[in-house]
């Protein structure tokens, strides 16, 4: 008997292993525990080392709840997939006193240098860098892209932060690094020096051409629009509060669809992919019920996002709605031309102002 307990025993023991690398896996392959909009990286995040003291691993497991059941060595697995460098974008012989810094979470290649296309416009006239990541663990890269900015002679840096989220824990963290708020909300990693004067634009969360951008990408799948649901999915936050202010602004971009378009009706809804699955499966199976009401009503359902880049996002979404009648783009509003527009205006209106 005292032998088939002890081989129970290790059975059990192999068994809570397996589950444990099971649910780190799972949380590095569908982007949950990296999302903020996007997924992992390839080589590029190398660029940075990925080394955490005790303490550092005590923070973060304080501050990411998904991190709180995993071992030391699945959080290191983690971060080596989370995008962190930096890209100079401008020629060499653009200089200037104002240099422009857009910071955005990063993306899989070829999607990264999709995304500099985007912001290669203002990069002609002023020194112009990204920095990728979510700064969790570092701000190397946002530090080494100021300092080839003050290389090209920029006295005055304009950040330009590249979400669909106004109210997200990334964001925020930016904030931090370059002393807009005084606690960290991921690591407290070092704050940006430098001697630039420094000036945030805001983000497109709220920009009307987001609506137009989600509503052109609609009709790209649309074939009769008045027997059509379209359903605008967001990446949506981690924090309940944030939720309530993030649902708010997708509301307002439907009813600006609802105005330009035929379609016979337009919802919003937020996913919030980096909770726990409580939560976000409660989201899912709302999303779930409103596709089957509309196949139900003999109508086709279209789902868009208003994601800057949605890779991973989109095939977690193909596998939650797994056996349902839907149509979803898989387009990041930074490949709409008029969002390459809306970065050029505001990047160069916040350039002018710190000229004058």
């Amino acid at each position: 008997m005292k032998t088939i307990l002890a081989i129970c025993k290790r059975c059990i023991a192999s068994l809570a292993t397996l589950l444990s690398l099971s649910v780190a896996a799972w949380f590095l392959t569908t982007g949950t525990v990296l999302s903020e909009g996007a997924g992992s990286t390839d080589e590029h995040a190398s660029h940075t080392d990925h080394q955490m003291t005790p303490d550092m691993m005590a923070e973060i497991r304080e501050k990411i709840s998904v991190y709180r059941d995993l071992s030391d060595e699945q959080i290191m697995e983690s971060m080596k997939h989370m995008p962190n460098f930096d890209v100079y974008i401008s020629a060499e012989n653009v200089v200037g006193d104002v240099g422009i810094l857009v910071l955005t979470h990063g993306f899989r290649d070829p999607l990264n240098a999709e995304f500099e296309k985007a912001v290669t416009p203002p990069s002609k006239h002023y020194p112009t860098a990204v920095a990728y990541g979510m700064t969790m663990m570092t701000s190397a890269p946002i530090q080494s892209a100021v300092d080839r900015l003050e290389r090209a002679g920029a006295k005055n840096i304009v950040v330009l932060p590249m979400t669909t989220m106004m109210h997200s824990r990334m964001l925020r963290q930016w904030d931090y690094v370059f002393g807009r708020r005084e606690e960290a909300e991921y690591l407290s990693v070092p704050r940006v020096k430098t001697t630039a004067t420094v000036a945030f634009t805001e983000t497109p969360t709220e920009a009307p051409v987001l609506a137009r951008i989600m509503l052109d990408h609609a009709r790209e799948l649309s074939t009769e629009p008045e027997k059509e649901v379209l359903i605008l999915v967001s990446h949506g936050p981690t924090f309940d509060a944030d939720n309530l202010v993030e649902l708010a602004i997708l509301e307002k971009h439907a009813e600006q669809v609802r105005k330009m378009s035929d379609f016979s009706d337009v919802r919003a809804l937020t996913i919030r992919d980096d909770t726990r699955n409580n939560i976000r499966g409660l989201n899912v199976k709302k999303l779930r019920s409103w596709i089957e009401e509309v196949t139900a009503d003999g109508k086709q359902a279209i789902l868009v996002t208003n994601l800057v880049l949605l890779p991973s996002f989109a095939k977690k979404l193909d596998v939650d709605l797994a056996g349902l009648d839907y149509r979803l783009s898989t387009k990041g509003v930074v490949l709409h031309p008029a969002m390459a527009d809306w970065i050029e205006q505001t990047a160069k209106n916040q350039a002018q102002n710190m000229s004058d």
